[in-house]
């Protein structure tokens, strides 16, 4: 076998390792599974599609044999198939006939595809779960049974306020966690290849980041059908714009970065904004997801480059 056949197969079952630790027991398990994609992102960025592809058929094989055939099923959903398409989309270029020089496919487009795709199978899971019953209904039992059984000693009167709360756009926050993780672990692959000169396309500019134009119209037309008074229709709109709206948060980010250039104590600025992220992302996410659609509709940014030259 090649050291390039050994480094893809590598990649793939450390891949699935890391999402087997979610079902291991082991402490901080599920947080080692966030970071699933990341083995296999590395391979695909450094080595080329066909060995993302090598590493995505080790990762599967790997998960049949520790957790039988559903197992290798979710690892393929969630970890492989975002994979192939990041990369897919990230080794994209075309020459400039102008200039010259090589483009490559802009960082809001991958995570536009990336959103719509993780949209499509949060509807096409959602629909098939439900099986002709009422999709809110079919979540809200799920989620309590799944609690009933998890935590057997809780107050019922609590636990059934709980699923009241989480039910109603559930899918769409749990879908967009999982957008917001790969499209992270994308950029941690890339950053950590760039730095070490292995990686196939060149250090983009993350503060550049800018969702197409196009992009709006998804969450605009979800927006508008979550307007209708009840049914499936209504909570799959509802749960889609959480989806969509997620994408901004990291224009959002970008804003922040570029607004920041020149200040003093910008990486402690910086920090300090990760960290409120992560300790408090129920407000901060929306926030930040907001300013993204301001700058992609006000030209936040372009403001700034007016006044002071670019951004890296």
């Amino acid at each position: 076998m090649s050291k390039q056949a050994l480094i893809a197969a590598g990649g793939g079952a450390a891949g699935a390792l890391l999402a087997a630790a979610a079902f291991s027991g082991l402490p901080g398990g599920v947080f080692l599974a966030y970071l699933a994609p990341l083995p296999l992102l590395l391979v695909g960025l450094s080595r080329g599609l066909n060995a993302l592809g090598l590493a995505a058929a080790a990762g599967i094989l790997v998960c049949v044999i520790l957790g039988g055939v559903a197992s290798a099923a979710v690892f393929a959903a969630l970890s492989a198939l975002p994979s192939w398409l990041i990369v897919h989309y990230a080794l994209k270029q075309r020459l400039d006939a102008a200039t010259g020089k090589v483009e490559w496919q802009p960082l809001g487009h991958i995570v536009a595809v990336l959103a719509l795709v993780v949209g499509f199978t949060m509807v096409s899971l959602g629909l098939t779960a439900a099986g002709g019953e009422s999709m809110a209904a079919t979540v809200r039992g799920q989620l309590q049974d799944s609690f009933t059984a998890s935590l057997p000693h809780m107050d019922p009167e609590m636990l059934v306020t709980l699923v009241d709360q989480l039910a109603p756009l559930f899918l769409g926050f749990s879908a967009a966690i999982w957008l917001f993780l790969v499209a992270t672990n994308g950029m941690l692959a890339e950053n950590s290849l760039a730095a070490r000169n292995w990686a196939i396309r060149p250090r983009p500019s993350w503060s550049a980041f800018a969702l197409p134009d196009w992009f709006a119209w998804p969450l605009v037309i979800t927006a508008t059908i979550a307007l209708v008074p009840s049914g499936d229709l209504q909570y799959l709109a509802r749960n889609l714009v959480l989806v969509f709206a997620a994408a901004y948060l990291f224009q959002g980010l970008a804003t922040v970065h570029t607004i920041s250039q020149g200040m003093q104590g910008q990486r402690l600025l910086l920090a300090a904004l990760y960290f409120v992220l992560f300790i408090f992302s129920v407000i901060a996410a929306p926030l930040l997801a907001a300013l993204g659609m301001i700058d992609q509709w006000a030209g936040v940014r372009r403001r700034i480059a007016g006044q002071s030259r670019g951004w890296e």
